[in-house]
């Protein structure tokens, strides 16, 4: 079932301005309505994508102080993918250096989607801690889960089914574990993109930096 959402008008496009605005530093004499006006039948998201190219621009324009809000804007999304990929302890450390790296290469940003653009940025990041510090003994940070006590939480029938489904979840993480363990670090990045992140291999392509051909090629490989 499908439940059709309208697209806001011209006073919800203005309310959704605002409170995506609320997360970066403005003029004072900013006025919404002609934004808004301009922006006639654009989505939520679209109008969120507005208020953060607005901040890139601040950036791209030498206001050093707005990349503080390109951090709170991107930090959360940058760091759930560098998580998909690096061991817990790692990821503070990895997400910075994908914004360090993005503040010096500002000037060679195109205009496409900065997302993705800093989602390259972030997986090469990625790429390069794995091949310095892979370890085959050690688990795959997006995978693990601590341990539960087997006595814990089985007082009737349904703790215990619901024991059992975390047992399965469980048996599930430790054989993915064991396969994504002796692929190489590229493979590894590849497989978790297309089959736990849900990305599409044009998508993973894209942020790869590979042909969807060798993508497909690599993942069906391994």
């Amino acid at each position: 079932r499908r439940i059709p959402v309208e697209l806001p008008d011209l006073q919800g496009r203005i309310d959704i301005l605002k409170v995506h605005a609320k997360q970066i530093r403005l003029a004072e004499d900013v006025d919404f309505e002609p934004i808004a006006k301009t922006a006639a039948g654009a989505s939520g998201a679209e109008l969120a994508n507005i208020v953060n190219e607005a901040a890139l621009r601040a950036v791209l324009d030498g206001d050093t102080e707005a990349f503080r809000d390109v951090l709170r804007l991107y930090g959360p999304r940058v760091q759930r993918l560098v998580a998909a990929h690096v061991l817990p302890h790692e990821v503070p450390e990895v997400a910075q250096e994908t914004f360090v790296r993005a503040y010096g290469s500002l000037r060679s940003y195109r205009g496409r989607s900065f997302e993705r653009w800093l989602a390259t940025i972030a997986l090469r990041c990625c790429y390069e801690r794995l091949r310095e510090r892979y370890r085959p003994e050690e688990t795959f940070s997006s995978l693990s889960a601590d341990e539960e006590s087997p006595e814990e939480g089985l007082t009737d029938r349904a703790s215990l089914r619901l024991y059992e489904e975390e047992s399965a979840r469980r048996d599930l993480r430790e054989d993915l574990e064991t396969a994504l363990r002796h692929l190489e670090p590229k493979d590894r990045m590849l497989l978790t993109l297309t089959f736990l992140e849900g990305y599409s291999v044009a998508e993973t392509a894209a942020m790869m930096e590979m042909s969807e051909i060798n993508v497909r090629v690599r993942v069906h490989r391994s």
